[in-house]
């Protein structure tokens, strides 16, 4: 744990595993690549996806800092910690988040502030049909484990949204590539991906996150359909390129 934070983010990687050890920041430190952190979800993420290298893809992060101005659709924004890394790959990105917490936008906001970014935050429940109510119950709005359908959980609160497709919420933008699409939300990524035909047909490249053998059967369905092949695959991430 603390070789692989130090080796990311230097001395105060350090600071930070101690504090995932104790389960509490004492105090917000700003770190590079990802700005401020002062919560054990950002923590969380920051060693699972990057200083582990769940998220990290050698060919992926040639394409983002390469290209002029790539476009990404992170699905699953959560705390902002995969939106901070598409900026540091390249600051010139344009970023549409996903996620059905507004608070993980406001988040993700705050801690864009001060960077010359480009964030879009979309709140919504991304699914294959508009306009059916859904009901997400949950105890943390960011605790990156929230999805739709009730629980069993003890003072959770509950929210009502109407799910949208992908294409609807994003035609208004008349994107005509889009370089990343990931998608971390938590079981609806084949529902999601059944909801963006269009999406797909500009994209050229698809992170997902899997959490069940029924979510990868069917999500592999639509992407292999729609001109995709599995490039890599490493424990719940896939990367899939078209062609």
């Amino acid at each position: 744990m603390f070789t692989r934070l130090s080796k990311t983010l230097g001395p105060k990687g350090n600071y930070l595993a101690v504090c995932r050890s104790l389960g509490r920041v004492p105090f917000a430190v700003s770190v590079r690549i990802f700005g401020r952190i002062a919560t054990i979800p950002e923590i969380l993420n920051i060693h699972d996806n990057f200083a582990d290298g769940e998220l990290r893809d050698p060919q992926v992060e040639a394409i983002l800092s390469k290209a002029a101005r790539p476009v990404v659709v992170d699905c699953g924004v959560n705390v902002g910690i995969t939106v901070r890394w598409w900026f540091h790959l390249n600051p010139a990105c344009r970023v549409f988040g996903f996620d059905m917490m507004q608070e993980a936008h406001e988040l993700t906001q705050q801690r864009l502030t001060g960077r010359d970014a480009h964030y879009t935050g979309i709140t919504a429940a991304l699914s294959s049909t508009d306009g059916e109510e859904v009901t997400i119950q949950f105890t943390d709005p960011l605790d990156g484990k929230n999805r739709i359908g009730r629980s069993e959980k003890s003072g959770a609160g509950t929210r009502t949204l109407l799910t949208h497709r992908m294409d609807t919420l994003l035609e208004s933008y008349a994107l005509d590539r889009i370089d990343v699409l990931k998608i971390d939300i938590e079981g609806y990524a084949a529902k999601a991906l059944l909801g963006a035909p269009k999406i797909l047909a500009i994209t050229q490249n698809v992170i997902l996150e899997i959490h069940s053998e029924q979510e990868l059967g069917d999500a592999e369905a639509v992407l292999v359909g729609g001109g995709f092949r599995l490039r890599r695959f490493r424990n719940r991430n896939l990367w899939f390129a078209r062609g």
